[in-house]
């Protein structure tokens, strides 16, 4: 609805907004200066599963792709060694929606790490 659009719009400019005494938008503390470049963290082993539901209305899930096939690219096309990326149909911002938004992210990761078991798939349900 017309309410809901203008209310996500408001937040969205509010947490994107600066003035003299913040200078820097919250948004920016959400990712490194250069997210494509992750090497420090690929390098002492460590992995990365990024997850985002195609319905969020505050950021789009475009932009966790972009994040993604940027730094599959800094990887030479390949990024599979560390990073993961699922995208959750119909899902809103983190959770909810008309979606299967219960999963288990951590134990999937905590197989990569500890049992080099990369997931291929994370299952969910409504």
């Amino acid at each position: 609805s017309f309410a809901l659009t203008s209310a996500i719009d408001d937040l969205l400019a509010k947490v994107q907004a600066t003035n003299g005494t913040y200078t820097e938008a919250a948004t920016s503390f959400m990712s490194p200066p250069d997210p494509a470049r992750l090497d420090a963290l690929r390098n002492r082993g460590a992995k990365l599963l990024i997850y985002h539901g195609t319905a969020d209305p505050i950021f789009s899930s475009d932009e966790s792709v972009s994040r993604y096939e940027a730094i599959r690219a800094a990887r030479g096309g390949d990024a599979s060694d560390f990073a993961r990326l699922f995208l959750i149909p119909g899902m809103n911002h983190c959770s909810g929606g008309p979606a299967t938004d219960q999963f288990d992210i951590i134990q999937p990761l905590v197989d990569w790490v500890e049992r080099g078991m990369a997931p291929a798939s994370i299952t969910a349900q409504a």
